[in-house]
């Protein structure tokens, strides 16, 4: 746990306190997800927050579209459930090797947040650490379809572990033949 905590304390630009961290994790209840399970169903309401405890997810969008990634250590929710408690439009799936998270429920976390000024500035943070990321994605997954691939391999290359190769081929954008042999020559 000591090692999970260190990874969510260096998430962003404001590192919270040890002790708003272990706060945090204390509201919630560990749960193991097999792959392919949702953690987050598109489509439902689920209110909840969770971090990532073990393995890695997969955002999914629409038509199976994989949208981006979740690493042990990341705090994530459905925007439209939590903020006007509609259906999920994304999808956080369990990957090949499945995952295990803390689920928080919204009203303690809230609680939290009232609470603690420090425990709110962080949240603000990752808050626009996610902007951040989008704009990022755009900005590095572009050009043609080698480079989108030369790009993810550079950029996050513990995913290949862990994520299959038609997902990542989804998220790319191309065929799972295609990512596969690129990868082959650049690996």
């Amino acid at each position: 746990m000591d090692e999970l905590i260190e990874t969510i304390m260096q998430e962003g630009d404001f590192h919270p306190s040890e002790e708003v961290v272990r706060k945090l994790l204390s509201l919630g209840t560990e749960t193991y997800f097999p792959a392919k399970k949702p953690v987050i169903e598109c489509g439902r309401i689920n209110t909840n927050i969770y971090v990532v405890k073990s393995g890695i997810l997969r955002v999914v969008y629409y038509q199976e579209e994989t949208y981006g990634f979740a690493s042990p250590g990341t705090i994530f929710l459905s925007p439209h459930s939590y903020y006007v408690n509609q259906p999920a439009v994304m999808q956080f799936e369990a990957c090949k090797k499945g995952c295990t998270c803390i689920e928080i429920p919204k009203a303690r976390f809230k609680e939290l947040l009232a609470e603690s000024h420090e425990c709110a500035c962080w949240m603000f943070d990752l808050a626009m650490g996610q902007f951040y990321t989008s704009e990022k994605k755009l900005k590095y997954i572009k050009g043609d379809a080698r480079e989108r691939i030369i790009a993810v391999l550079k950029y996050r290359p513990e995913i290949l572990e862990y994520v299959s190769a038609r997902t990542l081929a989804s998220y790319i954008g191309v065929t799972e033949a295609y990512f596969c042999r690129i990868k082959k020559e650049i690996l």
